[in-house]
């Protein structure tokens, strides 16, 4: 037989404190200060909200698992300017992302320069081959001989 779910019983309590801070927040006057529990980074505190609630600790895990209990959480949160629940998470994500973006433009901009050393090279030995051609076609016009060489050397 499956397990009764947790998530309506923890409701039960979260939405009414929910409304609570929710007019709290409201009902401040001057500069508004998050009537969520926050942490030192400006993060919802789970483990107090979870105490105030007058839950187990063990029931943390279901605020950060279930988009029931944190979405409207979050959405408060969000109203009040703290980091939602999991945006830890988040920002290791992004993190994440902003290292390998990091690391993908070093090696495009290792392989750019590459290209570009070779691109310089490339040209630095047309020039010369230029200079010789020239330098052949001078001769043909002043002397009207040609000058029978298998290869340019530069």
């Amino acid at each position: 037989m499956a397990r009764k779910s947790i998530t309506p019983e923890i409701l039960q309590v979260l939405e009414p404190y929910l409304d609570r801070k929710d007019n709290e927040w409201w009902n401040q006057t001057g500069e508004r200060k998050p009537t969520l529990p926050t942490t030192s980074d400006n993060k919802v505190n789970v483990r107090q909200l979870v105490q105030e609630i007058g839950r187990k600790p063990s029931d943390v895990q279901h605020f950060f698992n279930k988009n029931e209990l944190y979405d409207p959480i979050n959405v408060l949160a969000t109203v009040q300017s703290i980091g939602p629940i999991g945006s830890r998470v988040i920002s290791k994500n992004d993190d994440d992302i902003a290292r390998n973006e990091l690391s993908r433009a070093k090696s495009t901009s290792k392989a750019e320069h590459e290209a570009y050393v070779e691109a310089v090279a490339e040209i630095s030995r047309l020039r010369k081959e230029n200079e010789q051609l020239r330098a052949m076609k001078n001769y043909f016009q002043e002397t009207g001989c040609v000058l029978r060489q298998t290869e340019i050397k530069y």
